[in-house]
């Protein structure tokens, strides 16, 4: 009996051997497990970050390495987009004031046609701009003439007139156009005549200058500024061109002037 219950103490001591001798091992592994995770080093291809450099962007490397992004202005021309006009001419040559003198004589008719001759004289004021426009103002004043009656008038202020126009290139030559633009058209000329064989003095009211410029075309003119009088001298028989409308013949002179 004795036997038995020793054999049976000495089993269980071996087995408690043998189990403390397993866990032993075991744990000696997990050590050095731990240990080589310490101390051992591991290899790992690094991962590339993303570029923030749009494609096709040259960039430059800093001092410290870093990619610097390279900026490039946008460039902007001077150059209009529709060239500018050369004008055939130097503007400033003829940019300023000019005067203009007038000078209408008109014989064996007139406002009243016993009357010799009826003089219509005046000047204006023409101012040209760099850019060719032309604009102006002006009077003119009558004066009749007669060898044996006398004639007053009676419009002393005379008849304004505007002056309208620009510079004008034809290809060869340069004019300079112009129009005269009564203030008002119908003006009426008042006059009183006394002649020798008058039993009184005789009053005339008529409009007359304006309408017969404007039935023989003589509102509009054209100066050749190349030309160095800048003038212009025309004549015409007012009763042949009006169709008898006014009657007796006109001497015109007009002279531009700086």
């Amino acid at each position: 009996m004795k036997v038995k219950i020793l054999w049976l103490v000495g089993l269980l001591v071996v087995l408690v051997v043998v189990v403390g001798c397993g866990n032993s091992d075991s744990g000696d592994g997990d050590s050095e497990a731990r240990e080589g995770d310490s101390s051992g080093e591991v290899n790992q291809t690094p991962t590339s970050e993303p570029s923030l450099t749009p494609p096709g962007t040259d960039t430059a490397v800093a001092g410290d390495g870093a990619p610097t992004a390279s900026v490039s202005a946008a460039v902007t021309s001077d150059v209009p987009l529709v060239p500018t006009a050369t004008l055939p001419y130097d503007p400033w040559r003829y940019a300023g004031d000019w005067g203009l003198n007038l000078r209408f004589e008109i014989t064996g008719g007139g406002p009243f046609g016993e009357v010799d001759t009826w003089v219509y004289s005046g000047q204006a004021t023409i101012r040209v701009t760099e850019d060719g426009n032309a604009t102006g103002s002006g009077r003119i004043y009558t004066s009749p003439l007669d060898e044996r009656c006398l004639v007053e008038t009676f419009d002393s202020e005379g008849y304004g007139f505007t002056v309208t126009g620009s510079l004008a290139y034809d290809g060869e030559r340069l004019w300079l156009e112009i129009e005269l633009v009564p203030d008002d058209y119908f003006v009426i000329e008042n006059y009183v005549v006394t002649c020798p064989d008058y039993t009184e003095a005789r009053q005339i009211s008529e409009n007359y200058l304006w309408p017969m410029l404007g039935q023989i075309e003589k509102l509009e003119y054209r100066f050749w500024m190349d030309d160095s009088q800048h003038e212009i001298e025309f004549n015409e028989d007012l009763t042949a061109r009006t169709n008898r409308v006014f009657r007796g013949a006109i001497n015109g002179h007009l002279l531009l002037t700086r």
